[in-house]
């Protein structure tokens, strides 16, 4: 088996990546009946975060660990996280008349559902010193090719 090869170079602004995920937490649920992997491509921001690489998309839920693959086929870092602006209920329900909570959760779901995207944020491998150094003691070979 030939392993994916790995790139610790810098990624920039608007670099094409192909991130290949899945959703777990369908299959988990019940409502897939198997894992599948689908894939996306995403732009890297201009923004930077410490030691993500930030995107804006869509992965399914249970995509952590997913990876990030530059056009020539290196991996450059692994799926952590998708955030939205999506609003969260953070309510005493309890102290609210019924239609104030009524009115509370008409405007969530409507909030929700004009969400169009999410920023994704992968771990940038060549960011994690002690990740690269370990990867260096098994002999897997890291290449500043992105």
């Amino acid at each position: 088996m030939t392993p994916i090869p790995i790139s610790i170079g810098e990624i920039p602004p608007g670099t094409d990546l192909k991130v290949f995920h899945r959703p777990v937490r369908m299959f988990i649920e019940g409502q897939e009946d198997d894992i599948s992997v689908y894939s996306a491509w995403v732009k890297s921001s201009s923004s930077r975060q410490g030691h993500h690489i930030r995107c804006q998309g869509g992965l399914f839920a249970g995509s952590s660990g997913a990876p990030y693959v530059t056009r020539r086929g290196f991996v450059v870092g692994m799926h952590v996280e998708s955030a939205n602006e999506a609003h969260m209920i953070e309510a005493d329900f309890t102290s609210m008349t019924t239609s104030e909570a009524i009115e509370l959760v008409s405007d969530t779901i409507n909030s929700n559902t004009n969400v169009h995207s999410s920023i994704l944020k992968a771990i940038q491998f060549s960011k994690c010193r002690r990740l690269c150094e370990t990867l260096r003691s098994l002999q897997i070979p890291l290449s500043n090719t992105i």
